[in-house]
């Protein structure tokens, strides 16, 4: 079984140019993805250093997000889809919390159609996403934090590439917050269409996030979503 792990720095020591000593927060952020036995369901666990937020003098549970992604892409030749980006289809998704930054989850890229067939949320509603796209033949596991306070001193290079292509754990979201990441892509074929699904048209959809600590471990929800859901 193959496992990822994805990790960076912890807590290190900066010295000013008046030569006081001061802390900076070296982020981390692991990921592992394991297969669970069953088709189409993945154990993934992990930690993250990050102090707890505190709110009133209150210490609050770490939000974390979970997610698997699969890109649709325009196929070679399409003629109807000229400079269209790439669709981010979300197969699945958790939201949990921790309180001492471990943190455990599964995710199941798989839900029955009407027939019981296991297919991705995506090839449920076929008909709602151009026919000119095709599924990448992998799958992204993607792990976040939530907004990160601001006051955290960092080193200067944690925002930098590795030398090896991995992406920095520390990231920046369009609105200026700083939430840490991880990610893993595997290679994960998707189902292939019943040639009576293929037929049908039914949208594409998400699995919604279900909050919860990690004493009480998150139940899927499998419930559709509208298609403008779709990142893209």
């Amino acid at each position: 079984m193959r496992t990822g792990l994805l990790t960076l720095g912890t807590l290190g020591l900066l010295t000013s140019c008046s030569g006081l000593e001061r802390q900076v927060f070296k982020p981390e952020m692991t990921m592992q993805v394991e297969a669970s036995g069953a088709a189409g369901q993945f154990t993934l666990k992990g930690r993250t250093n990050l102090p707890q937020p505190e709110v009133e003098k209150r210490k609050q549970p770490i939000v974390i997000t979970v997610q698997a992604v699969r890109q649709l892409l325009p196929k070679v030749g399409a003629k109807t889809l000229k400079n269209v980006k790439p669709v981010n289809a979300i197969v699945a998704r958790q939201r949990l919390e921790s309180v001492d930054g471990n943190w455990e989850v599964k995710l199941n890229l798989l839900q029955p159609n009407d027939k019981g067939t296991p297919l991705e949320v995506w090839q449920l509603n076929p008909d709602k996403f151009p026919a000119d796209l095709e599924p990448s033949p992998t799958v992204t596991f993607l792990v976040a934090t939530g907004s990160i306070d601001r006051t955290l001193e960092f080193s200067p290079d944690v925002t930098k590439t590795g030398s090896d292509g991995q992406k920095p754990v520390l990231q920046s979201a369009a609105d200026g917050s700083l939430f840490l990441q991880a990610e893993e892509v595997r290679n994960i074929a998707p189902p292939t269409l019943p040639k009576v699904a293929a037929k049908s048209a039914v949208g594409v959809v998400k699995v919604t996030a279900q909050e919860s600590s990690t004493k009480n471990p998150p139940q899927q929800n499998r419930a559709p979503l509208a298609q403008e859901e779709v990142v893209r």
